[in-house]
């Protein structure tokens, strides 16, 4: 699994200490938020390297015509990923 996992966050490590920012759009089901976790394991690993990290990117778009549990869900994982950018010194934009 560690071999998968490197094979996709290791060029986004490349692109981040070339400056490049990264961006991921989001409906919060498994496979977007798959994208996510590895989005940021890059950006953890660029960090610890010694990368200054450009600013990153988080899309979501409201429909507005959400289950309004599923809208209460998006509010809470928007938060979440807010609060764990701040812990860890990453640069995300949501």
């Amino acid at each position: 699994m560690k071999a998968i996992i490197d094979t996709a966050v290791n060029p986004m490590v490349e692109w981040l200490k070339h400056g490049r920012g990264l961006c991921c759009s989001l409906s919060w089901g498994k496979d977007s938020t798959a994208v996510l976790v590895l989005m940021l394991e890059a950006m953890k690993r660029a960090k610890a390297a010694g990368v200054t990290l450009p600013k990153c990117f988080a899309i979501t778009s409201d429909t507005t015509i959400e289950n309004p549990a599923l809208d209460a869900y998006f509010e809470h994982m928007a938060g979440e990923l807010e609060m764990f950018c701040a812990r860890e010194g990453l640069p995300m934009e949501y």
